[in-house]
């Protein structure tokens, strides 16, 4: 991704061996001698631990605090419970963190129909959408033509039997001409939104249907009577909506009266009444064989009239041929009495129930040469119906969309999503640990927030996550997620883009950042420290200030990183069990299952996004008024927009960040940024780990070259580590008190990078030393620890407070004031990261140090 960030060191500390080669004082950059090893050493404190209680004095605390430094408060205590390994230290911070969202006015939520989210759905979907509508008519068009001509066509060219033994054959038959179709129809040409629906329909009414012709093909194999016999085929018939007529209904119709009549049949007459009902029933040509058994009675009725079997049925002659009558009563009863109508019965259920087998058997082949005609009918209705559908979509597209995915999230997303955080808090901790939250200031609309807000809240959220049930998850990862498109921007249902959150540094105040746009484009955008922000993420563009410090970068790239490590594409993890399995078939029900194979929540696309706006404030850097410099071999700095201007004599090892004021660079270079900046690069470096295995659409799409995004990045990779190693060595080289050990706070350029002050304070420190930790293991070069222990050497031997138990907040002073609660919690962390790498007495001492602050917040 040289086009992103392209290499701002050429030349690293591997190539002396040496991390330490220049001496600062207040003049321009020398070389020094070659020093290897810590500097100072650990002194042996004299340790007097303070009790709980009185940890927990100093620990209360009342007052207005900015909300990210609360958020980094919750962090640090998090990652000290790890370190202990406390679920009790972890569910406090949680708490912490749960305290600040229930306060409303703390924090503006959104409903997700209403939210960024759904916007970017529609404006950047709508468009692809209407022209994938448009080419879907057509194709349903054209695959109707095609699908009824194979169907028919199908009749003659599938070998369909011309007669089945048995109703299972039947059936293997249709199961093979299921699957014949599903391999013939892809070879039609159609489009996969034609052809999967296609397939899937026949497949997914046959999967439907399919058990109650294996049902009809037991209940007639188990069927000992007639009327169960008919009960199968009846039980078919409904199954299928289907309604006999005519012939065929008679039939049936009087086959189940039979059937119920044997059930109750107990007189020679009503046995003779059921003879009369088959006799009617069987065609004239098959009557001798049904009454093979019984010949004297098939004799006697051969010649009768209807009006003659009529009132045999019946059960009385006289009226119409007494001759008849006596003949019933002296002949015909007394035989079927004789014959017994037990047997009668049993003849003419086993007869009936064969007779109707046979039936269906003989008229099987016909209905599965029929079945194209059928499902080529059905076709037709249902693609009229599709092309109304996408006819009806097509007038309004938008509020199509919104209307399905209002629906859907009313159901499924019964919970507010956390929109934009205040700027500061009102927080209360007491000495027992109890704490409140509440706003400064009454706030209905609008938020005063900042940057480093809207990063370290991102950051802090993703930490509590995992092991969460889904449904609480989605709005925690929803929340972050709209910052996401607040940031990088989209093309909104008006087809205008989103005013992002990037202001562009020239002070244009038209000009909106467009992510799309982000490897042309040549003016550095950035979101400011401070913004009035409204509901919907807006503010006035032309009333904010263009200022842009290193620090607010690097926490919001710190926050992205977080969201970048959770949008990995090629990972299973909470994001894909709380929101990233929902089929946007679930949500547009009007789309059949497996057309379209993409999510409602595509975490390939919101992975590419997150990196985009990574890579938007990680391109500055190279850009016009870059915050960025290069310290040369020859006392020279060089910007980061001169990058170009590296070659042959002219190296560099150390680089260094400024802010950005009302749209100029300022001179001082504050220690504690440069640490934090350090910190959100390993955060990005981490979260992008792996990231060649991505299949993400917008990162394999290439540029003129040839090449992916994707190679880009993983390019890009390589130059960002040569730029953390620069950062680092300005730790290293240049704020590192070469004496005593510690880091200075601040230093000047257009002094040649003199310090401005000879004072050190506890959060520069802790800050330096866990972005010295985080080098060294992103960069694999261990070199570095001797500079972190040497910057903890100093707090010991410097910043020790014995009346504290604790760093004093600044040295040399020696009635310093206590340090607050996230400077403490800042040291606690770095001393705990660093005591891995310690001497035994050192880490002991740590140890003795450390252990009444764990055991006074694990009792919090």
């Amino acid at each position: 991704m040289k086009q992103i960030l392209l290499p701002l060191i050429i030349f690293s500390v591997l190539a002396t061996g040496s991390s330490c080669s220049r001496k600062v004082e207040n003049k321009p950059l020398v070389d020094a001698p070659l020093v290897i090893g810590p500097v100072k050493k650990d002194t042996d404190l004299k340790l007097n631990p303070k009790t709980s209680k009185e940890l927990k004095e100093m620990m209360s605390f009342s007052g207005t605090i900015p909300s990210q430094d609360f958020f980094r408060l919750v962090e640090n205590i998090d990652e000290i419970s790890k370190f202990e390994r406390n679920d009790k230290l972890h569910k406090w911070s949680e708490d912490l963190l749960d305290a600040y969202y229930a306060s409303p006015s703390n924090i503006n939520k959104v409903t997700f129909a209403n939210s960024l989210f759904i916007d970017a759905l529609i404006g950047e979907g709508a468009p692809i959408a209407e022209k994938e509508l448009r080419g879907i008519a057509k194709d349903i068009k054209e695959g109707t033509k095609k699908l009824t001509a194979l169907l028919e066509k199908s009749r003659s060219s599938f070998p369909f039997p011309k007669n089945l033994k048995s109703l299972d054959q039947g059936i293997d038959v249709a199961d093979d001409y299921v699957r014949w179709l599903g391999k013939e129809i892809p070879k039609l040409g159609l489009s996969k939104e034609i052809s999967r629906p296609a397939i899937g329909a026949i497949q997914g009414e046959y999967k439907k249907y399919r058990p109650s012709l294996v049902e009809l093909a037991n209940g007639l194999d188990r069927a000992k009577t007639l009327r169960s016999a008919v009960a199968a085929v009846n039980k078919l018939l409904v199954k299928f909506k289907i309604k006999l007529s005519g012939e065929q209904g008679r039939l049936l119709g009087a086959a189940n009266e039979i059937g119920g009549l044997l059930e109750v049949m107990q007189s020679s007459q009503e046995a003779l009444t059921v003879i009369i009902k088959v006799w009617k029933m069987v065609p004239a040509s098959e009557r001798k064989q049904v009454f093979a058994s019984v010949p004297d009675i098939y004799d006697f009725l051969q010649d009768k009239s209807d009006t003659s079997l009529d009132c045999l049925e019946k059960g009385f002659c006289g009226l119409v041929n007494p001759i008849l009558e006596i003949a019933r009563n002296v002949a015909i009863l007394p035989k079927i009495s004789e014959y017994g109508v037990a047997k009668i019965g049993a003849q003419v259920n086993s007869a009936g129930v064969e007779y109707i087998q046979a039936s269906i058997l003989e008229e099987a082949p016909n209905i599965l040469r029929d079945a194209p005609l059928l499902i080529r009918d059905e076709v037709k209705k249902e693609a009229a119906g599709y092309a109304s559908m996408v006819a009806q979509i097509q007038k309004d597209i938008p509020k199509f969309i919104r209307t399905r995915v209002d629906a859907w999230a009313k159901k499924n997303l019964n919970r507010s999503i956390y929109a934009i955080e205040a700027g500061d808090i009102k927080f209360k901790i007491e000495k027992n640990g109890k704490f409140s939250i509440s706003p400064n200031l009454k706030r209905i609309k609008d938020f005063d927030t900042n940057a480093q807000t809207l990063g370290t809240s991102m950051s802090v959220r993703s930490r509590f996550i995992e092991g969460s049930d889904s449904q609480s998850n989605q709005a925690k990862i929803l929340g972050p997620i709209l910052k996401l498109f607040a940031i990088s921007g989209y093309t909104q249902p008006s087809g205008k883009p989103f005013p992002s959150l990037m202001v562009s540094s020239d002070g244009d105040s038209k000009k909106v950042f467009d992510i799309k746009k982000l490897l042309s484009d040549t003016v550095p955008y950035f979101v400011p420290d401070t913004a009035m922000i409204h509901p919907g993420y807006v503010f006035d563009r032309k009333k904010v200030k263009l200022n842009s410090s290193v620090v607010s970068q690097a926490e919001l790239l710190r926050g992205i990183s977080s969201q970048i490590k959770l949008l990995r594409d090629w990972e299973k993890n909470e994001f894909d069990s709380a929101l990233g399995n929902v089929p946007i078939e679930e949500v547009i029900k009007e789309i059949p299952a497996g057309s379209v194979g993409i999510n409602l929540f595509p975490k390939d696309i919101l992975f590419a996004l997150s990196v985009g706006s990574a890579g938007a404030i990680l391109q500055n850097i190279i850009l016009e008024n870059s915050p960025a410099f290069l310290v040369l071999s020859k006392d020279e700095l060089l910007w980061g927009n001169d990058y170009k201007k590296i070659g042959e004599g002219k190296v560099s090892t150390v680089a260094g960040l400024v802010d950005i004021v009302d749209g100029k660079r300022t001179n001082l270079v504050h220690t504690k940024d440069i640490a934090r900046f350090i910190l959100a690069l390993d955060a990005f470096l981490e979260a992008s780990e792996g990231i060649e295995n991505s299949q993400s659409g917008p990162l394999l799409e290439k540029n003129s070259e040839g090449l992916t995004v994707l190679e880009q990045l993983v390019d890009a990779r390589k130059y960002l580590r040569l730029f953390m190693l620069g950062l680092t060595n300005f730790l290293v080289d240049v704020a590192k008190d070469k004496k005593e050990g510690g880091f200075y706070s601040t230093f000047d350029l257009s002094l040649g990078l003199a310090r401005t002050s000879d004072q050190k304070d506890l959060q520069t420190q802790a800050l330096a030393i866990r972005a010295i930790l985080a080098s060294s293991k992103q960069l694999d070069l261990e070199i570095f620890h001797w500079t972190a222990l040497d910057g903890y050497y100093y707090l010991n031997k410097k910043m020790w407070d014995s009346e504290l138990q604790f760093y004093k907040r600044t040295d040399g002073s020696e009635n310093s004031e206590k340090p607050n609660l996230t400077e403490i919690s800042e040291m606690i962390r770095a001393g705990n990261e660093l005591s891995e790498i310690m001497d035994t007495d050192s880490r002991n001492q740590w140890t003795r140090i450390a252990r009444p602050w764990h055991e006074m917040l694990i009792d919090l």
